[in-house]
């Protein structure tokens, strides 16, 4: 069974790519790399389409990271990265002749905004529109909802902070903590809701075949000043001062990411994925931590 994975050759596709191989799927990453099985510029029709044609699935996982400074230029870049590469895809499904059977699309608890303590789940709704990581998951979900596929079941996954030990944040954040300055970010007190890569890949291709919305997140989110303990405990190192708001927008000032990507607190629950039945195998933060820094 072929699944053709747009955004495969990232951080979370490369799990996903060998999810899917130990799954007994053939999976065909599509990207813009001469490497990649498929290339496309995630904005137009080409070639690649005829690939969809009697595949299993189309998992995409396509979109500019956001963590960086959020000029008008890359506020541009990380919207139009999503909403063109889900449109086009729409575009290719359904004016395909034997359409994938399912559409697996990445999103992110963005969705719902800085919500302080109130407890989310996939039933909850978004954000106020006026926040950018809200309006950009609305503007991702609405090219997907859109779409006319009518042969083709289509599930959304809302991913939190995804940790793991080769890509994404978490290496930055080991390289700080290391260098004694794993201090807690702002009040510490904001929630996040974090994931395994490996729970994350499973979760993607158990959803083949699911409709609806998964939060692509641990059952128990947890407060930043617990996570970056956690990260001092395992890595040994002391207790570090906090690292206040005007620290962050130095670092920005710098090339580092937007304040608001480390300061919001989206308390999210995978209520509906425990619901239907997935089982989690790194629920525990400190576990999960040990198993990325291959601490025993």
């Amino acid at each position: 069974m072929r699944v053709i994975i747009a955004g495969g050759s990232g951080f979370v596709g490369r799990a996903v790519v060998n999810e899917l191989k130990r799954g007994g799927y053939t999976p065909q990453v599509l990207g813009r790399s001469a490497k990649s099985d498929l290339q496309w510029d995630g904005r137009t029709l080409g070639p690649w389409r005829e690939a969809l044609e009697g595949a299993e699935a189309v998992i995409n996982l396509v979109g500019e990271n956001v963590a960086q400074p959020w000029t008008a230029e890359t506020k541009m870049k990380i919207v139009a990265s999503r909403v063109d590469a889900t449109a086009v895809l729409a575009k290719a499904i359904s004016e395909a002749k034997r359409p994938p059977c399912h559409w697996v699309q990445g999103s992110a608890v963005g969705f719902y905004g800085d919500r302080g303590e109130a407890l989310l789940t996939e039933a909850s709704a978004a954000g106020p529109k006026e926040d950018f990581l809200v309006s950009t998951c609305l503007a991702w979900e609405a090219a997907l909802d859109s779409a006319a596929t009518p042969h083709t079941k289509k599930v959304i996954i809302r991913t939190g902070f995804v940790i793991g030990g080769d890509g994404g944040a978490f290496p930055l954040l080991a390289k700080l903590t290391r260098a004694f300055l794993g201090g807690a970010v702002g009040s510490g007190k904001q929630w996040v809701p974090w994931i395994h890569v490996d729970d994350l890949a499973r979760m993607m291709v158990w959803a083949i075949g699911r409709t609806g919305i998964l939060n692509g997140a641990a059952p128990e989110p947890v407060r930043n000043g617990e996570l970056m303990a956690t990260m001092r405990k395992v890595i040994g190192r002391p207790w570090s001062p906090p690292a206040p708001r005007l620290a962050l927008q130095a670092f920005r000032a710098l090339g580092g990411p937007e304040p608001a990507v480390a300061t919001l607190s989206t308390r999210a629950t995978p209520q509906a994925a425990l619901d239907a039945g997935f089982s989690f195998q790194h629920s525990n933060l400190e576990d999960a931590i040990r198993l990325c820094l291959n601490k025993p």
